[in-house]
């Protein structure tokens, strides 16, 4: 949305390197090389295994024009948001990847850096391992304070502290962002079209007042989808608005997400409570299958299967790997799929 991005190769390390370029306005060279140079030494001087690494960044001439040129490694692997899209993130492995997450945060918060936009369009799945990518809208805290502005892109990841006025993004809004990624690699992503978070009250007002949404121009209808968002957060219901919680959403990772994406900053977990929160998460890798049906493998030596379907609710086990499922009668007879997730579980 704010620069050009190429894959490239360095002509003298004869390696692939990722480019992103931005314009660059004549005479800001101290300016806009200063945070680049920070998150250089972030990533590189040690760097994180959580983290993509950003070599270099210099303003260089394109014809008449003068450019600013992030060189980054190249890194071959999907987004999360892939991922996804994919279908195949387990809820353990959700928790294993936000770990990583966390991890790499923590290493920028150690050097006074906020990402600012945290999703799973920005963070690589590399051989499962987490890697935070697209420092565009990092900041340096100031000397002496705590937060910086905050960031309106990718606005379902704005915490409520964000919409406030002033606006503020903080170390603990890092946190929330990686709360909503904990939420959608678990129990899948949420909608992004914004108007999907317009409140029933605004509408109706609209209406009102002889107006229909349609007919609103951008700016009036982004007032409105923003305040949306904003409300929903504070309430704490924009994760399930924006996507139902899956029947395996487990009550150990739901209350670390609350936690995480509390509206109230003072009350949210940092990020070191956050990773310990998580090290002490073993729950079943639920798997939703094509056939509508949820898998889980290795969950106290055995394989799972949970359908509901014509034959009403099944509750199979099989030895790993051996795909010979059996239904379990020892479990008796749930009476919801919630409730045979959470008999698993627990067993």
């Amino acid at each position: 949305m704010n620069a050009r991005a190429f894959r490239a190769e360095h002509q003298y390390l004869q390696r692939d390197v990722f480019l992103k370029v931005y314009d660059y306005v004549e005479g800001a060279a101290a300016e806009v090389l200063q945070e680049p140079r920070v998150l250089k030494e972030a990533t590189t001087d040690p760097g994180s295994p959580h983290l993509v690494q950003i070599f270099e960044a210099d303003i260089i001439a394109a014809g008449k024009d003068k450019v600013l040129c992030l060189q980054m490694e190249y890194v071959d692997g999907p987004s999360l948001l892939t991922e996804l899209e994919r279908g195949q993130v387990g809820q353990q492995d959700a928790v294993r990847l936000t770990t990583g997450i966390l991890q790499g945060l923590l290493h920028l918060h150690s050097r006074n850096i906020v990402h600012r936009d945290l999703k799973p369009a920005n963070i690589l799945a590399v051989q499962g391992i987490a890697r935070i990518t697209d420092f565009g809208s990092a900041r340096v805290l100031p000397g002496g304070s705590t937060s910086v502005a905050a960031s309106k892109h990718s606005i379902l990841y704005v915490p409520p502290e964000g919409f406030e006025s002033p606006s503020r993004y903080s170390n603990k809004s890092n946190v929330y962002q990686v709360g909503v990624v904990l939420y959608e690699l678990v129990n899948g992503p949420m909608v992004y079209d914004p108007s999907h978070y317009l409140l029933s009250a605004d509408t109706k007002a609209l209406e009102q007042g002889g107006k229909k949404y349609a007919e609103l121009d951008d700016y009036e209808k982004t007032l409105l989808q923003n305040n949306g968002i904003h409300v929903l957060a504070k309430r704490r219901r924009l994760l399930e608005h924006g996507r139902p919680a899956a029947p395996y959403y487990s009550d150990r990772i739901r209350k670390i997400v609350r936690a995480a994406t509390h509206p109230d900053e003072e009350q949210r977990i940092d990020a070191s409570d956050f990773i310990q929160k998580l090290g002490q998460v073993s729950v079943p890798n639920w798997v939703r299958q094509p056939d509508g049906s949820f898998l889980c493998r290795n969950w106290h030596d055995r394989d799972w299967k949970v359908s509901h379907g014509q034959k009403g609710l099944r509750v199979l086990r099989s030895r790993p790997l051996e795909e010979n499922y059996r239904q379990l009668k020892k479990l008796g007879a749930p009476a919801t799929v919630a409730e045979a997730f959470d008999t698993i579980e627990n067993l």
